[in-house]
């Protein structure tokens, strides 16, 4: 990478940090902000200027990588205790209870499962919406072959997510201009693959115990194992 390219991603990747901060403060006052939130948005945007510099390389776009950081970030920074949520007693007494079963389901991964041991699941978030993301997939209307997106870190992937419904709809509608079948759906649950201590999230709380029981370990087993690339396997 020459002094240019490099000093012109450098500037950037500034210009991101500073609008992400601003958007951040819009969203959660910075007199709430607490260690926790802190922390986690210091990581997030390591992360980013990671994240950035690999989208040079990769050819994804620079717009959609800051998209899904900033929404990552947003979701960090509102993340509360549970201990705290419970406390408050502003949830459902339903809601309360499934809060309860998966500090439980969380235990048991770990000390039972031997799956990684952190502090997931111990924050909560109140997304006031659905779903967290959408989930964009396709395929040419004649074959069972799925559309490939490329990311960096992740490697190859059948999928694309999206923090925000129009972005993905808007993508939707360029693949099908260029032939592709689509299916687009919302996503309430999602790991981030052991990069950051994944929330609860209030969207989560829809799901029956079963399936609730089955995410959380589900989620859990991808922070613990995952291969670059292998979708399936994973």
């Amino acid at each position: 990478m020459g002094t240019t390219t490099a000093g012109s991603w450098a500037r950037t990747i500034s210009n991101i940090f500073i609008a992400m901060k601003q958007a951040l403060l819009d969203v959660v006052p910075l007199r709430s902000w607490t260690d926790i939130h802190i922390g986690n948005i210091r990581h997030a945007l390591s992360l980013s200027a990671l994240v950035l510099w690999a989208a040079s390389l990769s050819g994804c776009g620079v717009g959609y990588l800051w998209h899904v950081t900033l929404g990552q970030a947003t979701i960090l920074a509102q993340q509360r205790p549970v201990e705290d949520v419970l406390r408050e007693a502003q949830l459902t007494a339903e809601e309360q209870k499934k809060l309860h079963l998966i500090l439980a389901v969380r235990h048991f991964a770990i000390t039972e499962l031997g799956l990684h041991d952190s502090t997931s699941y111990t924050t909560f978030v109140q997304l006031n919406r659905p779903y967290v993301s959408y989930n964009l997939t396709a395929a040419p209307p004649d074959a069972l072959t799925p559309y490939v997106w490329t990311f960096p870190i992740l490697g190859q992937m059948p999928y694309k997510g999206f923090f925000r419904q129009e972005y993905a709809i808007r993508e939707q509608r360029l693949l099908e201009e260029q032939g592709y079948e689509t299916y687009l759906r919302g996503i309430r649950a999602y790991s981030t693959l052991g990069y950051f201590d994944d929330p609860i999230l209030s969207s989560m709380l829809a799901y029956d115990d079963r399936f609730l029981i089955n995410t959380i370990i589900h989620e859990m087993v991808h922070q613990t194992v995952w291969v670059k690339g292998s979708v399936s396997f994973n």
